[in-house]
């Protein structure tokens, strides 16, 4: 096997694991986030039709990362007996990213909704604030978990 060959295999074995324990590490975040934003909203008394939506959007949030978490697992079981290629795991995490990515989006558009009814509702500024403190941390820390993706995606391209 050429030199290149054996580096490009090389980094990809090493990325490879990373990635997902980049992306786990996210999916457990946001479900711990999820969880937190649930307890804090129920103390809250928003005015219809925040006090559906809000609520509904931390539990979808909260499904959407231990659906991930799952996948997850199954993955990285898969790829540890062989059974997956770093082609198929590199989709898998893609298909991940963009999921929990739209998770996020939703919850951005939410703090958008809810600083827009805060500005009539005062009841509504306590839910903008847990849930635009919250957005801004998963945006952040989710930043790791897509950087680990394209490196991934990268190193397989150069090969």
């Amino acid at each position: 096997m050429p030199v290149a060959k054996r580096t490009k295999v090389k980094e990809v074995e090493t990325l490879l694991p990373a990635a997902i324990t980049a992306v786990t590490e996210f999916a457990a975040g946001m479900q711990t986030e999820a969880t937190q934003l649930q307890e804090r909203l129920q103390a809250l008394r928003l005015p219809e039709p925040m006090a559906e939506e809000v609520p509904a959007l931390a539990l979808a949030l909260d499904a959407d990362a231990v659906g991930s978490l799952g996948v997850l697992k199954e993955l990285r079981s898969a790829t540890e007996s062989g059974y997956l290629n770093a082609a198929d795991v590199l989709r898998v995490l893609t298909e991940l990213d963009a999921r929990l990515m739209g998770a996020l989006s939703g919850l951005v558009d939410l703090s958008g909704r809810l600083e827009r009814a805060a500005e009539t509702d005062e009841r509504c500024e306590p839910a903008f604030v847990l849930v635009i403190e919250a957005a801004g941390r998963l945006l952040e820390g989710f930043k790791p978990a897509q950087a680990a993706t394209r490196s991934l995606r990268d190193a397989m391209a150069r090969g």
